[in-house]
């Protein structure tokens, strides 16, 4: 068997050790194919300025779905874990990029020592091509290559073009040279309100610039402030099961259940959400959090990770778009919260007047992009988008060429359909597709898709259904027989 990876991050190198672990003794051979100068962290975590912090406690991050301490270990043979680890410290994304440097080696040393070594093939995938017995992938460095399977874990794109600017807007990443680059501007627009626009603002602030700097988009929803537990609250109902009635009504109640369950009723919920539609309002309020709030965001993202990703692929087209129009920035707000120490220092900056939050959309005129506001037409020295559009350009276009050239359907809520049983893409033929897709490019099949639990639980998927086209599935080492050592059992600790 011959196998591509496509990537060298987060959920490549989770599903190194993933095949590892599920195809011994008979490993295949695997490339794994990336033009970055470095395997393991990828773009998001590549090396940038120490204030790219991860949004979630050390404990909750590791790339191996069946040990979540892995990272702390890391961290502890290095002497670099403090007492307070296990209750809301947070690392820089860079160091946690070292971390997964070391572990993408440890994965290609494994691999070498059982008589299969890594080819690492440094260089883009430009087009795929699927035909009945393999899969074709073309780079501008080696030609085309044929494979038995590959597996996408290309992320938000491209990591040599997502510092490109955009019709005269910059982008955000790297941090560092966007510093230098916003030296000497007196005034700074960024435009967005998720997780990359915090990031970039909290470079700005740190870098001691002498500027005014305006965040703006249309719904004015800020993340939440993460609410740190020792040890997160249980889940008290159970994991919800493919065949069962999965509606929009069952996932309310089961919501509903889980507030009741520790002592959370309806009218708590409103007050959180309320004070999450309040925007900058709401955000500056985090000291004076109430514990029912807390409470809230903990359960929603555990069941979030947990249920969410089988719900919405169960939902028909009506509940789809009643979740989406209606609860979908709720969501976003709630399960990607910043750190404490990223919404002190941008609550600092907004109650001294150095940072404004206005809705306003992109606009051009003849000088070049505008924002159109509140009050009108604004202009900036130096705007920065810290949308999707910019962070995941590339990523858009590769799933373009996968549209194009590999059968793939594109889901009407983004990237590519998968099916979620397998991780396999869904063809335009229906046909069993040699292709697998994990990350951000399943965000329409699966929705909560880009956090580190979700890929490296699809990077266990992918690997037991290739270990199932090898074994009868009655066999106790067939990866979907419950006695198999890697049966992917429901986890109660997910936040």
């Amino acid at each position: 068997m011959r196998i591509a990876v496509i990537g060298a991050g987060a959920a490549a190198t989770s599903v190194l050790h993933e095949l590892h672990r599920a195809l011994r003794p008979e490993l295949p051979e695997v490339h794994v194919i990336d033009g970055a100068p470095r395997f393991g962290p990828g773009g998001v975590y590549r090396e940038d300025l120490t204030s790219a912090l991860v949004n979630r406690q050390a404990r909750c991050m590791s790339v191996s779905y069946d040990d979540q301490d892995d990272f702390v270990t890391w961290l502890r043979t290095r002497g670099l874990v403090s007492a307070a680890v296990l209750d809301g410290e947070y690392y820089s994304r860079a160091l946690f990029g070292g971390y997964l440097a070391e572990r993408f080696e440890e994965a290609a040393r494994a691999w070498a020592a059982d008589g299969a070594p890594l080819r690492l093939v440094r260089s883009y995938v430009d087009t795929v091509r699927e035909t009945p017995d393999a899969v074709q992938l073309h780079t501008a460095d080696n030609g085309w290559e044929s494979y038995d399977h590959v597996i996408t874990c290309t992320g938000h794109g491209r990591q040599d073009r997502a510092g490109a600017d955009r019709d005269g807007i910059a982008a955000p990443y790297p941090l560092a040279t966007l510093v230098e680059r916003a030296r000497g501007a007196r005034d700074i627009g960024i435009v967005g309100l998720g997780l990359t626009a915090m990031d970039t603002v909290t470079a700005l602030l740190e870098a001691g610039l002498d500027a005014r700097i305006t965040l703006l988009s249309r719904s004015g929803f800020l993340p939440d402030v993460r609410a740190d537990y020792p040890v997160d609250l249980p889940l008290t109902t159970p994991e919800v099961s493919p065949a069962g009635r999965l509606t929009m009504a069952a996932l309310r109640a089961q919501l509903f259940d889980e507030l009741r369950a520790h002592g959370i009723g309806h009218g708590e919920l409103r007050s959180y959400l309320d004070r999450l539609r309040l925007g900058i309002t709401g955000f500056v309020r985090y000291p004076e959090i109430p514990a029912e709030h807390r409470a809230i965001q903990n359960l929603c993202i555990s069941l979030a990770n947990r249920d969410l990703p089988a719900y919405w692929y169960a939902f028909d087209d009506g509940d789809r778009k009643l979740f989406h129009d209606r609860y979908f920035r709720h969501l976003q707000a709630i399960t990607a919260p910043v750190p404490h120490s990223t919404a002190r220092l941008i609550t600092d900056g907004y109650r001294s007047g150095r940072v404004r939050i206005i809705r306003g959309t992109l606009g051009t005129a003849d000088s070049g992009p505008v924002v159109v506001g509140e009050h009108g037409t604004e202009r900036f020295d130096l705007l920065v988008d810290a949308t999707g559009r910019a962070t995941s350009a590339g990523q858009v276009e590769f799933e373009l060429g996968l549209a194009a050239t590999a059968g793939a359907q594109l889901d009407a809520y983004g990237g590519i359909r998968t099916q979620r049983a397998t991780g396999r893409l869904v063809s335009e033929g229906g046909t069993r597709s040699r292709i697998y897709v994990i990350g951000y490019a399943t965000r329409g099949s699966l929705l909560y898709s880009s956090s580190l639990y979700q890929a490296t639980r699809n990077a266990k998927v992918v690997a037991a259904d290739l270990r199932a086209e090898t074994l009868d599935p009655q066999h106790p080492q067939h990866p979907h027989h419950p006695q198999h050592p890697h049966h992917i059992a429901p986890r109660s600790s997910l936040a």
